[in-house]
């Protein structure tokens, strides 16, 4: 219970942050460019990666996961102090973001091991609804996340002087939210928490009867089955199925890189196509995020009270998700049937260049130069003239991207979020699962180190094109590779009885020498 209301804290705090960093960083400086997100995006994913492993690693030592979520939760506030002296030391806006972005992701790695609790703390049979529970928590932050920031965002900038120049907005509202909430989540782990590992036999099926729970009974769950004694305990099992969780780690791998081109890419892409401003590209992603955090509920709830991971087996879903991703990018690739092309900078309500070369007119750059200037309500819209491709992109419908978007990315990332965990841990089996559940969500992220520079760098030289194509090559093959070893990605109790159903092959020796009848 403790666990998921942590997930949900934290759920609401990242569905608040995330749409307003690119904003702010656009706001303070209108010409930062899109690399420098990029680059910053992979310092967050260099500080998840280190941190997923490090604490994983910790508690399964301490076979205890809840040191690592009151650290984690420590660290978050310190990206929050951070992120609030950016107004402060203004010059120097750069590095304050770079040091909250690698403390961001350090705390999000150290909290992931709370993916290892919910592993270990319940039943093979129960594991779907306990991971439904866990996304109903994380999809309820989602939507309860993008309402307060649709909320702080009648708080116009600057704000509300706090104090030593902070301000209170729609920019720096989401962070103090964070750092009430990791507090709360401190108090609630300190007092009410109980993150010692215990393994599992095989079977150990203990269920939670009252259907009118929201969770499952963690008390329950960590019960050592006493029924078993310990000369009937399966000795010498067989080791998980390693090309299984190899499988399993490049469909993680897959999912993250698309993940991580909707959060490098299409904040900056949908900025620049749609001509939006800083607030109105918060108010918008606000109301994106809300409508996929309420599928996800939907999802959520379904695997809680109807059995749908009965219903689809982990398998299924997962190949469901991965189709649902080809197809977004499929349909969102800037065909050249839409017959508009992606404008260049002007001010916002008045009409755009026509093209690059009176996009460089002398007496605009200096209405954007004039935009640059602390304070100034000019706001600035369009493509950088930079961007020799915005002249010939074609600008796809932007209520067509958006419905698109919401259908696609908030059925499919709930179907990846449940199912794969769900897999990963069955596939493993009952073995303490922090350090191997480090490596996964690690390995997930390495490609958002230097992925999201990459990416950034691509969109700058060629547009989105390119990367459209990546997303859909990608999102093909892994596609193939799943159904090609469809049949070994199964879980670890389902491997034990396949072994046990294989013939066995009885060996008839022979005497070294022959019998001689008399």
């Amino acid at each position: 219970m403790i666990s998921n209301i942590v997930a949900f804290l934290g759920s609401v705090t990242m569905s608040s942050i995330t749409p307003t960093v690119w904003p702010y960083m656009k706001k303070i400086d209108v010409n930062t460019p899109e690399t420098l997100y990029g680059f910053i995006r992979g310092l967050y994913a260099l500080g998840n990666i280190i941190f997923s492993m490090l604490s994983g690693w910790l508690s399964n030592k301490i076979s205890d996961t809840r040191p690592a979520l009151i650290i984690g939760k420590f660290v978050l506030i310190g990206a929050a102090l951070s992120y609030l002296l950016i107004e402060v030391f203004h010059s120097a806006y750069v590095y304050v973001f770079i040091g909250f972005e690698f403390l961001l992701g350090t705390s999000v790695g150290i909290c992931n091991v709370y993916r290892t609790h919910i592993a270990m703390a319940s039943t093979e049979a129960d594991r779907s609804k306990a991971f439904g529970i866990t996304q109903f928590a994380t999809s309820t932050g989602l939507i309860a996340g993008p309402l307060l920031q649709a909320a702080f965002a009648q708080i116009k900038y600057p704000g509300f002087l706090l104090f030593a120049g902070i301000h209170f907005n729609l920019y720096t509202a989401p962070i103090v939210l964070a750092a009430v909430t990791s507090i709360i989540g401190i108090y609630l782990l300190f007092c009410h928490f109980d993150g010692r590992m215990r393994i599992r036999d095989i079977p150990a099926p203990v269920y939670t009867e009252d259907p009118t729970l929201l969770t499952t009974d963690e008390d329950t769950f960590l019960e050592e089955d006493k029924s078993i004694k310990d000369k009937e305990k399966p000795k010498n099992l067989p080791k998980y199925d390693v090309l299984a969780v190899i499988v399993l780690i490049l469909v993680k791998v897959t999912s993250e890189l698309v993940i991580l081109n909707l959060a490098t890419v299409c904040p900056p892409y949908m900025m620049t196509a749609f001509e939006w401003t800083s607030e109105d590209t918060i108010i918008i992603q606000t109301v994106l995020m809300f409508s996929i955090g309420a599928l996800s509920i939907l999802f959520a709830l379904s695997y809680i009270f109807f059995k749908m991971g009965q219903r689809i087996k982990e398998r299924t879903a997962l190949a469901g998700a991965l189709l649902l991703f080809l197809s977004f990018y499929a349909i969102t690739y800037p065909w050249e049937y839409w017959p508009e092309r992606i404008s260049y900078q002007h001010v916002k309500g008045t009409p755009a260049p026509a093209n690059r070369t009176m996009a460089m007119n002398p007496a605009l750059r200096a209405i954007v130069t004039e935009a640059l200037k602390p304070g100034s309500q000019i706001d600035i819209v369009g493509c950088n003239p930079a961007f020799e491709w915005c002249e010939t992109t074609p600008r796809i419908n932007v209520w067509f991207y958006n419905i698109v978007s919401i259908i696609a990315i908030g059925i499919g990332l709930p179907l990846i979020h449940i199912n794969l965990d769900i897999l990963y841990s069955k596939v493993l089996g009952p073995i303490k699962q922090g350090t191997l559940q480090g490596i996964f969500v690690a390995t997930g992220q390495i490609l958002n180190v230097i992925g999201p520079v990459v990416f950034s760098q691509l969109y700058t030289l060629y547009g989105p094109k390119i990367l459209w194509g990546l997303e859909i090559g990608v999102s093909g093959t892994a596609l193939i590779m799943f159904f090609v070893f469809w049949k070994r990605v199964i879980p670890y109790s389902e491997m034990i009885a396949n072994n046990k159903k294989k013939p066995k092959i009885e060996i008839t020796k022979y005497p070294e020498k022959p019998i001689i009848k008399q």
